[in-house]
Parts: C-alpha cells; sequence; structure tokens
C-alpha cells in the first residue's frame, strides 16, 4: 500500500524477489540439446580416428603417399582420375616404373601460351612422338641419335641393323658393312645407285668379291685423279672381236666371244691385242698386225 509521509511523499513498498535461471521445459530442452550435441561431437571424433587409422596419416604422409624434402614418394600403385602436373617422375632406387592407362598414356610438354610443343602418346599398337628435336642419349650424356629439321643424325661409329632397310632420300656415312658371312647387298629396283665421296671410294670385300650389276650403264668417274684397277688378275669377258678381214673388208664384224679364264692353259691360250676406240669403247683385236676395226665396232 501507498503511504503518504508528512512531506507529502509516497512511499511504494519494494517489489517481491523473482527466480533467477532457466526453469521448466526450457530447461529440460536444453539439457536434451547439450546431451545430442555432446553424443555427435563424440561420434565425429571416432569416425576422425578411425578415417585416419584406415588411411595411414601420420606427419610422413598418408599411408603409402610418404612427404619428402623433395616432393612426395609413393610406394605401390596409384589411380590418377584427373590430369597430373609435375617436374619429375622417377621410379625407386632399383625399381623399374610403370604407366598404364586403358586407352593410351599421352605426355605433354605445354609452352608459357598453354599451347602443347611436344608430346609422347603410347598406343596399344604404336608410339608417337611429336617434337621439333628428338635425341636419343646413352648414360654419358652423348647423343647416339637426333633427329632434327628433316635429318637423322647417328654419333655411334658402329650401327647394326639386322634385315632389309629402305631410304627415300641420300644417307651419308664413312662406311657400310655386313655381318660376317653375309652378303651386302645394295639395290634400286626402279631408279639408281650412286655412290660418292669427297675423298674417294672404296669398295672391298676382304673374304668374298664384289659384284656391281646393272640393266644398263655402269659409270665409274674420276673428276681429278685416275681410275686403278688392282689384281693379280684382270678379266673382261664379253669384248667385240675384229676378224682378219676387217683390214681390206668392210664387212660386219661377228663379236668373238673368248674361252672362259678357267680354260686358258700355256699350252692352247691365245692372245689377242686389247684395242680401244675414239669413243673409249674396247674390244679384241687380232694377235698382230694393228688394231683395226669396222665403223659397227666403234659406233656409239
Amino acid at each position: 500500500m501507498e503511504s503518504e509521509d508528512t512531506n507529502g511523499i509516497l512511499d511504494y513498498p519494494p517489489p517481491s524477489p523473482q527466480p533467477v535461471g532457466i526453469y521448466g521445459w526450457r530447461k529440460r530442452c536444453i539439457y536434451a540439446f547439450v546431451l545430442i550435441l555432446m553424443v555427435v561431437v563424440i561420434m565425429n571424433l571416432a569416425l576422425t580416428v578411425w578415417i585416419l587409422r584406415v588411411l595411414d596419416f601420420s606427419v610422413d604422409g598418408m599411408g603409402r603417399l610418404r612427404i619428402v624434402p623433395k616432393g612426395f614418394e609413393l610406394r605401390g600403385e596409384a589411380e590418377f582420375l584427373r590430369p597430373v602436373y609435375v617436374e619429375e617422375v622417377k621410379s625407386l632406387k632399383g625399381s623399374p616404373l610403370y604407366l598404364q592407362s586403358e586407352k593410351a598414356v599421352e605426355i605433354l610438354a605445354v609452352s608459357e601460351n598453354q599451347t602443347s610443343s611436344s608430346s609422347v602418346v603410347v598406343d596399344s599398337d604404336s608410339i608417337q612422338a611429336t617434337c621439333d628435336v628428338f635425341k636419343v642419349e646413352n648414360s654419358k650424356g652423348d647423343v647416339s641419335l637426333m633427329l632434327k629439321d628433316g635429318k637423322i643424325s647417328m654419333s655411334s661409329t658402329d650401327v647394326a641393323y639386322s634385315g632389309n632397310i629402305k631410304f627415300d632420300g641420300s644417307v651419308s656415312t664413312p662406311s657400310v658393312m655386313s655381318p660376317m658371312e653375309t652378303n651386302l647387298q645394295i639395290r634400286a629396283d626402279s631408279s639408281k645407285v650412286q655412290v660418292s665421296g669427297m675423298g674417294g671410294v672404296v669398295m672391298d670385300g676382304d673374304l668374298g668379291h664384289v659384284m656391281v650389276t646393272a640393266t644398263e650403264d655402269i659409270c665409274v668417274t674420276s673428276t681429278t685423279g685416275a681410275i686403278h684397277l688392282r689384281s693379280q688378275d684382270v678379266v673382261i669377258k664379253g669384248l667385240p672381236g675384229a676378224n682378219s678381214t676387217t683390214s681390206s673388208s668392210s664387212a660386219p664384224s661377228r663379236p668373238y666371244s673368248p674361252p672362259s679364264y678357267s680354260s686358258f692353259t700355256p699350252a692352247v691360250a691365245q692372245v689377242f691385242q686389247l684395242c680401244l676406240c675414239g669413243n673409249g669403247r674396247l674390244f679384241l683385236g687380232l694377235p698382230s698386225g694393228d688394231c683395226r676395226a669396222s665403223a659397227s665396232i666403234c659406233s656409239p
């Protein structure tokens, strides 16, 4: 109740005390929420520990993937579902490196403007390399094979190839040899074979013979030097021969076929003169007298 003192001031009674806190259903809801939250946190912690144990997480890496000072180290097999960008890929010491794909393995080198400059594609039945310069080096770093500007360069002194090989262009090499007890055959089916050398050309058969065969002409040319035939025996077969009537008659001469060299004996051997026409053609002259022949023999 209000009361009025002598000075005319109203005096109100103090309010009744109110309880502080949450009571009733609100308190039960908060307790239930805190309990559920604790259960969820404990389950999350348990799942996190289980995942760490299953995936073998540690300070060194995850599972077989380890963190090393120069990158990552993977022990075992790995499957990549997206492109992988790396600076260097190498296998463990003493172990091979396998790259496997269901379709093809493609290795690209991208330039600064994000365009492919070089690539290697390994397919199920082919290997394709796209680049400006292709080099093969040995363990010492020396270039054994180089493809550049449409040319193939080999630094090795010996190149062995088993089987037949076909060249559409020219070949520059210091020597061409066949394996032991194997014939070396250089052939052009529809054109010609030209062998030239700035310092000369040497064709040598140490354990056999050298045979040069052509459908048309065989040309041996020396621009500044001479052509030498050095052998114990020089045999020229199939030369036309002049008969005894050549000097007195203009009748056409019949070709002369001398007997084979193997049938020559000191008792029966016949000796002929080796004559030369003005156009460079060789023929056999009579054993005695001057070298004379009809126009048919020296005609081109």
